[in-house]
């Protein structure tokens, strides 16, 4: 089992859904679609969200916060 999967089944991350704007136009993103995009993603990219929430997790982060980061960037690279 890798990490993440793991790491995503035992937290109790909120569901969250959030409401981003981005040239002009407003998108519905919510917490579930993000962590799919995470464990579908690339390696390299993966990898380096792992390494992030590795950190947060040891330093009890907001992984809340960190979801809401990444929606933004799926939402401003979406094509």
């Amino acid at each position: 089992m890798s990490y993440l999967t793991k790491f995503f089944a035992e937290k109790e991350i909120p569901y969250k859904q959030w409401e981003i704007e981005h040239n002009g136009t407003i998108h519905f993103i919510d917490s579930d679609t993000v962590i799919e995009n995470i464990m579908n993603a690339p390696f390299r990219e993966r990898k380096k969200i792992e390494i992030t929430l590795m950190r947060l997790d040891f330093k009890d982060g907001r992984v809340i916060d960190y979801l809401y980061f990444l929606a933004r960037a799926l939402v401003e690279n979406f094509k």
